[in-house]
């Protein structure tokens, strides 16, 4: 019974509508007694019906495999998908249509005409996505058809397999470096300064949550009025926080070009700047609930890309989950939209050590809602928090080096005020 529906389903709107046309002929040939036209309607009805008995008989076996060259692709880059397909039985199949199903945002599905295989012969069929979205996104299955000439009936056998696609946030190259040591207290400069106050004054810093009892120094703890611990050595590694705004409530914009994409191929790209300058990176939310574990090196890259590819925004805040844990910092790079309070946002959810280096890509949903613009207000407020402030426009495939242009103009603060500093 199920194979007789699937057959009955095979037929085309071409081959149902020639076996109407034909049982209307049969029923005027009865009513009107014309022989004839009854052997028209016969024939209309026969034609379908013959044509799915052959394409029935015509069973074929095939192989595929599926290969991506990228499974981790950029939006905006393109990677190929290539299909090999196998006639492993015994029979040379018909022509056959083959249908891919591809994701809406990464192309259209392939469909491709194949002539007739030999039995072991194989055939490879190569198409180019280019993903516009990021996301996880599934291939497949390939559905092969065969046809009748007639275009009666189709019989179409599906493929179960499937392949997993992620689509990364676009990463923009920055040109302008990273921190150096003397900006944030590595240098010879800062270590002669601290040297020159004294032994006593070089070793000790701030009480951090985790610091072990045993290393408080009483004494620098009295003179600075808080908690100070023995610094037993220097960090050999810099460490650096990427700030997220993930409230939904602060972004404007659908699809692959809101705001949100925005900040999050900024994030990206900064991320994989500061790695690549040796920094050590953790990403967290606005509220500081941790987005990944610290990351480091090539295998870093990686992980920070895959977590921002599904990452999504959230409603409510819930609080300073992780501040004690990722404030132990060196850097800090918060990419914001401009709404709300800002200076209060900053500070209150991440406060950092005074001499922590604070940079903000500040947002403008204004470009994408239609409304009235406060990005000027709000890099001041940022400003009057101490953080390093830079408007990061609207960008796309065209215009993206103006987020290479925000973290210059960042970083030229940052170096402009350590030599002010040095002076």
């Amino acid at each position: 019974m199920l194979r007789a529906r699937v057959l009955v389903n095979s037929l085309t709107l071409r081959g149902k509508g020639l076996i109407a046309v034909g049982l209307g002929l049969g029923m005027g040939a009865v009513l009107s007694g014309q022989r004839d036209l009854l052997s028209v309607g016969l024939v209309a009805i026969l034609l379908p019906l013959v044509s799915l008995a052959l394409v029935a008989r015509t069973g074929f076996a095939l192989g595929c495999t599926r290969e991506v060259t990228d499974r981790n692709i950029c939006v905006g880059d393109q990677a190929e998908l290539i299909l090999t397909i196998e006639n492993v039985g015994h029979r040379r199949t018909s022509t056959l249509l083959l249908a891919d199903a591809i994701p809406a945002s990464m192309g259209q599905t392939t469909r491709r005409i194949t002539p007739a295989l030999a039995p072991g012969e194989q055939r490879r069929i190569v198409t180019t996505v280019h993903p516009q979205r990021r996301g996880a996104f599934t291939i497949g299955p390939l559905s092969v058809i065969a046809p009748d000439p007639l275009g009666l009936v189709r019989l179409r056998r599906s493929f179960r397999g499937v392949d997993a696609v992620l689509v990364t946030p676009r990463v923009v190259p920055l040109t302008a470096g990273s921190p150096h040591a003397e900006h944030l207290g590595r240098g010879d400069a800062s270590l002669a300064a601290l040297a020159a106050r004294g032994d006593d004054d070089v070793v000790p810093r701030e009480y951090r949550v985790g610091d072990d009892l045993r290393r408080v120094h009483w004494r620098a703890s009295a003179r600075a009025g808080q908690m100070m611990v023995r610094r037993e050595e220097q960090p050999w590694t810099r460490q650096a926080v990427i700030i997220i705004d993930d409230r939904r409530s602060a972004h404007a914009g659908t699809g692959p070009h809101a705001s949100f994409e925005n900040a999050l191929s900024a994030a990206a790209s900064v991320g994989v700047h500061l790695l690549n300058s040796g920094f050590d990176i953790s990403v967290v939310g606005l509220d500081g609930k941790p987005l990944t574990s610290r990351l480091s090196g090539w295998e870093g890259q990686a992980l920070l890309l895959d977590t921002l590819a599904v990452i999504d925004t959230r409603d409510n805040l819930t609080g300073q989950q992780a501040t004690t844990q990722t404030w132990n910092a060196d850097f800090v790079v918060a990419i914001v939209a401009a709404t709300g309070d800002i200076e209060s946002l900053l500070s209150t959810q991440h406060p950092r050590r005074s001499a922590d280096l604070g940079v903000a890509l500040v947002i403008d949903p204004a470009e994408w809602s239609g409304e009235e613009s406060s990005i000027a207000s709000a890099l001041q407020a940022a400003r009057t928090g101490r953080w390093q402030a830079a408007a990061l426009p609207r960008f796309e495939a065209a215009n993206s080096d103006v987020v290479s242009h925000a973290w210059a103009d960042c970083l030229r603060e940052i170096t402009t005020d350590a030599m002010a500093g040095r002076r």
